[in-house]
């Protein structure tokens, strides 16, 4: 059976973390289906290449809106694939405005990543393409039970919905002891991440702060760095690379996703700093962000937006080793529990077969 899976943006090498869920999914499953990939990528030129045995093919973007990429070549694509099922990373307006342009064939299988959420402008164009989008789909995957639950979009098609966490390779991280306290932040420096308020936090934290990612927002945090005198004890790492990543969830004292927009649906890097069996400080969104991190199991959940909260949070961990240890066992078992991507993998290929047949 060939699945071809259609996201708007990218694959890696580039890595965020609906890519590096893609990706997973991807090298997971290439061994049970002819998996191929169609993005658009960051060039003008269509490119197709293997990476890992997968087949990738970049149609080539003009330029992007609101960080959606605008692809004309990817209707054309979607036209000639035959593959049996199309699975799509949603958000994707491109790619659900290709899919319609092109009439493209194929069982339409969504994973539904989160809403759209800051550019409310342009939900008048949004909405009804959308709802139009799920109604062709014939499964919806979502992440977590919470985002059924408060998503506007989803309320409608329950009936579609299975409940299918993001999973990861655990095996690629393990724990050790910190030699000194420091947090950790690994993400893309962008403006739901709530990284000023972490950031005002650490005024209050007796221990450094090491931010891992590139993005929109990295000058605006380092200029608030430095005008609250924090620069000797925050230390901005730029992009890691995926497979030195493990040793700094390894190294760190505990993990922070401060996120304050419902835009942070899930948060893998909390996923893979629990395997490292560190505790997570995160904010309550009501997304997937919570359910994955419980308050007082593995780890402390605070109010978006509140600095005063996420220092106390932090403190509290930081000052108790005993605590920290026991939260952190527990982040552990439940990532081996719930998010291994053996579980996501067999749940997956099992909607692929119930789809088809």
């Amino acid at each position: 059976m060939k699945i071809l899976h259609i996201y708007n943006n990218y694959y890696p090498p580039t890595f965020g973390g609906i890519e590096k869920h893609l990706n997973t999914l991807c090298e997971g499953l290439k061994d049970r289906f002819q998996i191929e990939v169609l993005t658009a990528g960051k060039n003008f030129v269509p490119v197709t290449e293997i990476i890992n045995g997968v087949r990738v093919t970049r149609a080539g973007s003009l330029l992007a809106v609101q960080s959606a990429p605008i692809s004309p070549a990817m209707p054309h694509f979607l036209k000639k694939s035959d593959a049996e099922i199309l699975h799509f990373q949603l958000p994707c307006p491109t790619a659900m405005a290709s899919y319609f342009i092109a009439r493209a064939k194929g069982r339409v299988i969504a994973t539904y990543q989160s809403d759209i959420v800051r550019q409310k402008w342009a939900m008048p164009l949004y909405a009804p393409l959308l709802n139009k989008f799920l109604e062709r789909c014939d499964r919806i995957i979502v992440t977590s039970p919470n985002y059924i639950e408060i998503s506007p979009f989803l309320q409608r098609f329950k009936e579609k919905c299975v409940v299918i966490p993001i999973g990861i390779d655990i095996s690629n991280f393990h724990y050790a002891e910190p030699k000194k306290p420091n947090v950790l932040f690994v993400g893309r420096l962008r403006y739901y991440k709530g990284l000023e308020y972490l950031i005002q936090a650490m005024t209050e934290v007796n221990a450094e702060l090491n931010i891992v990612g590139t993005g929109s927002e990295e000058q605006k945090l380092k200029a608030l760095t430095a005008k609250l005198n924090l620069s000797a004890k925050i230390h901005f790492l730029g992009d890691i690379a995926e497979n030195e990543l493990p040793k700094y969830y390894a190294n760190c004292s505990v993990f922070t996703l401060p996120s304050i927009f419902k835009t942070e649906a899930f948060g893998i890097s909390q996923l893979e700093a629990m395997a490292s069996a560190k505790p997570i400080v995160s904010t309550s969104l009501g997304t997937g962000v919570d359910w994955i991190n419980q308050n007082g199991t593995t780890g402390f959940t605070v109010p978006p937006k509140k600095a005063r909260a996420l220092s106390d949070a932090l403190n509290t961990i930081l000052s108790d080793n005993t605590l920290r240890q026991r939260l952190g066992k527990a982040a552990r078992n439940r990532t081996e529990q719930y998010f291994s991507k053996e579980i996501m993998l067999e749940k997956i290929s099992a909607i692929y077969q119930q789809t088809a047949f």
